[in-house]
């Protein structure tokens, strides 16, 4: 069974909140598309999906979103970077990426303070950078560019 959700155009800036709730497709209420439905149904059952192009720009700009949200991703960037870090100081690196204090990141992780900053420094000794935010900025360059770490260190 597919879920089709039919949305006003004023709507469509909320259609990724019906992605989420699981619709497969989203259609946009408009006369042009009256003619063509049938054939998006038909596209639709046969294991396609459908969301407007004016809504396009909308679900890039969320999956780059999630793409920067996903620890799991990241850790496959570190190991493809071949950045030699243990999964614990992967996991610290990850909310330093997102700017969150050492306190904070002991909090998520539930590791002392101290432990925190050991890991940091370790991870700084591996991956050879100096400085809170040029490793922030390494970090979020190795989601978005694929760097390597022998150009980060140049």
């Amino acid at each position: 069974m597919k879920i089709i959700t039919i949305v006003a155009p004023s709507q469509l800036e909320a259609s990724l909140s019906f992605i989420d709730a699981g619709s497969d497709s989203i259609i946009e209420k408009q006369n042009e598309i009256a003619g063509s439905v049938l054939q998006i149904m038909l596209s639709i059952q046969d294991a396609h999906y459908y969301i407007p192009s004016s809504m396009t720009a909308i679900l890039l700009k969320r999956l780059a979103e999630l793409k920067n949200d996903n620890f799991d991703l990241f850790r496959k960037r570190l190991l493809e970077n071949d950045i030699p870090i243990s999964t614990k100081e992967s996991l610290v690196a990850y909310f330093l990426k997102k700017d969150l204090r050492n306190s904070e990141i002991a909090q998520r992780i539930q590791l002392r303070e101290g432990t925190v900053k050991v890991h940091i420094s370790q991870i700084y000794k591996k991956i050879n950078i100096k400085g809170r935010e040029n490793m922030v900025q390494y970090l979020n360059e190795i989601m978005s560019n694929h760097v390597r770490m022998e150009e980060a260190s140049q």
